[in-house]
């Protein structure tokens, strides 16, 4: 099969204990034709220097040092500057396993498909998720966009992909705002379980363990995602997303009162989960159980919440044992 060139995009900022780890990962693929070309985002430690040395020793790859304006401007600043005809995008901080190109490219080939995507393998330094055998599954692109998670890495694009959309700057979760648009244009979307990806979430991320101020912006995507969907006359789509949106902002919720966040803070999340809850009761669509459910998120949360936890313990068990 022959190899055309792929661009993997990594934007670098404040990973200095991990990229090391992250380029020998990319380095090391068993898929030669790449262009790796790293992002330094204004990273003020020494991970500018460690991808000059990366690059002085591997012509493959090539740096870029810019004003730091965030991941949304690394991955823009990225996708201008690629020259394969396809484009993945892997942070900093993770690392890849070796054919994580290879079969990529090899299942977007076979089933002619705009996005290819693997599973991703999630370490939270205290407990590792179960790995699962390997399986393909094949989605259209509204299926995609609804199931597949929102995050661009673990993905393999076609370039054109990115010809009408860029991410969202100044944005924080710029991911959770762009890439399900970018599945829902695909006409074919290809998926192996394989866990190829390795994503390292750490405390002081902005996704991290505790409650924090920005995680808000999460429900803000929801909304986008529903007003987007509606847009394009997926009402199916959006109701369940109408659903998601309350039930998000009433684990927001608990948690910011389990973080003693102020109180203004919380009035803001109980204002959302209001609001959420009432869009989801008067849309035609929601059945008596799905009003049940609503209202078991607004008026007990944590209740709710751990019913719902206990529900997908279930179901996991069930599909992987």
């Amino acid at each position: 099969m022959e190899e055309k060139l792929i661009s993997i995009i990594i934007p670098v900022y404040k990973v200095e204990p991990y990229i090391k780890d992250c380029a020998e990962s990319i380095l090391n693929q068993t898929y030669k034709n790449l262009e790796i070309l790293f992002i330094d985002d204004g990273s003020p430690d020494k991970c500018g220097e460690i991808c000059d040395f990366y690059a002085s020793v591997d012509n493959r790859v090539k740096v870029i040092h810019k004003k730091n304006g965030g991941p949304a401007s690394a991955k823009n600043t990225g996708i201008k500057a690629a020259a394969g005809d396809f484009i993945t995008f892997v942070d900093g901080d993770d690392i890849i396993e070796k054919q994580y190109c290879e079969i990529l490219y090899k299942n977007l080939q076979l089933y002619n498909a705009d996005i290819s995507c693997c599973g991703i393998y999630t370490d939270f330094g205290y407990k590792k998720l179960k790995k699962i055998n390997e399986k393909i599954k094949v989605f259209n692109g509204p299926e995609a966009s609804e199931i597949l998670p929102p995050s661009p890495c673990a993905k393999l694009y076609k370039k054109k992909m990115f010809d009408k959309i860029q991410f969202p700057e100044g944005l924080i979760m710029e991911d959770k705002f762009t890439t399900y648009k970018i599945l829902y244009d695909s006409k074919t979307v290809v998926f192996t379980t394989a866990m190829l990806y390795n994503y390292r979430r750490r405390p002081d991320s902005i996704m991290g363990f505790t409650f924090k101020r920005e995680h808000l912006l999460h429900l803000d995507a929801v909304k986008d995602m529903i007003f987007f969907y509606s847009s394009k006359g997926r009402y199916d789509i959006a109701f369940r997303k109408k659903k998601e949106l309350v039930a998000d902002a009433a684990r927001f919720l608990i948690n910011a009162i389990d973080s003693k966040e102020n109180e203004d803070i919380i009035i803001d999340i109980k204002k959302r989960l209001k609001i959420a809850m009432q869009d989801c009761l008067f849309d035609n669509r929601c059945t008596i159980i799905n009003k049940l459910e609503v209202l078991l998120y607004y008026f007990f949360p944590r209740l709710a919440l751990n019913a719902a936890a206990i529900k997908r313990t279930i179901k996991n068990k069930l599909k992987y044992d």
